[in-house]
């Protein structure tokens, strides 16, 4: 992971200060730089994910009882659980079990501008690189009136991908979207 600098947009690859990444955001080494270009021209982004190479575990949490027998679970199963037990969570009693689960990699990224940030007209004029397709929020559009948009892509849809293909692959396509960027124009500079 590495720290973009909220105001600044700097980049560090990490810190044991205290507090000291609290003006921060986290992002992945491998989209940083299209991201802090992005917002150095004003395109300030909300979230985005690279993708991974690697299997991913993660918790979710439910009020309803899950089996814990996750080997005969095919539902589980299929939505990647490899264990379930009961759980007390702190702070909220009414979701006691919990499930961990083992997802294959994510092929696949994101960069999600904030709301309003990027303006209609300039996003229609968007020449976003081969594989890489710009989206409208429009649920989020409906409801607040604002445009939100996003750039997505896959890498490859082939979960045996070898890693050091994946890292090439995703070397070569976060170069294209940080070339893109570089010919966006800049927003701190346009008046108003």
């Amino acid at each position: 992971m590495a720290y973009i600098h909220k105001k600044t947009f700097d980049i560090i690859q990490e810190s044991n200060v205290a507090h000291y990444l609290d003006d921060y955001f986290e992002v992945a080494d491998m989209i940083a730089i299209p991201v802090q270009l992005l917002n150095k021209k004003g395109y300030y982004t909300q979230a985005s994910r690279y993708g991974s190479p690697f299997d991913i575990v993660n918790e979710w949490f439910s009020n309803e009882r899950i089996p814990e027998d996750t080997a005969n679970n095919n539902y589980l199963k299929s939505h990647g659980a490899v264990e379930a037990f009961e759980y007390e969570l702190m702070g909220n009693p009414k979701y006691k079990y919990k499930v961990i689960r083992r997802d294959k990699p994510i092929h696949a990224g994101y960069i999600r501008f904030l709301p309003g940030v990027v303006p209609s007209d300039i996003a229609e004029e968007f020449d976003l690189p081969d594989g890489f397709d710009l989206d409208e929020d429009l649920g989020y559009e409906i409801q607040n009136h604002t445009p939100q948009y996003a750039i997505f892509w896959g890498v490859s849809d082939d979960y045996e991908t070898p890693v050091y293909d994946f890292f090439e692959e995703a070397i070569s396509d976060m170069r294209a979207l940080y070339d893109w960027a570089l010919a966006l124009p800049d927003l701190t500079k346009c008046v108003q």
